[in-house]
């Protein structure tokens, strides 16, 4: 297992949103809530909404948002109701997606058996 490069959080402070970068290869997580969809800023005044879930690394929380594919994995693995998937171990890698032409580094969630 590959350590992450974020600082420690403080005490009751937020949690952090897990990006590619802070993960060297991939890492051990347990999903600890049903997730939520919530809007985010992705330019100039716009917003899309996603669905974040928390997840805990090495006794830290992250918040993270799963890309479609991830999610479609999670589903196929644990079912449509995310309240079943809390408490569940998945491995997080961190890859490379073509987006729009350009290469971006994601995180791709598995299912560990």
């Amino acid at each position: 297992m590959v350590k992450l490069n974020i600082p420690t959080q403080k005490p009751n402070a937020q949690p952090q949103f897990l990006r590619a970068d802070d993960i060297k290869l991939s890492v051990v997580a347990k999903i600890l809530n049903q997730g939520e969809f919530i809007n985010i800023k992705v330019g100039d005044g716009v917003t899309k909404e996603v669905f974040r879930i928390l997840v805990e690394i090495d006794g830290q929380q992250y918040f993270w948002i799963p890309n479609k594919t991830s999610l479609m994995a999670l589903i196929t693995e644990f079912g449509e109701d995310t309240a079943d998937w809390v408490g569940k171990t998945i491995l997080l890698t961190k890859t490379t997606f073509l987006v729009k032409g350009q290469k971006k580094a994601g995180i791709i969630a598995s299912v560990i058996r």
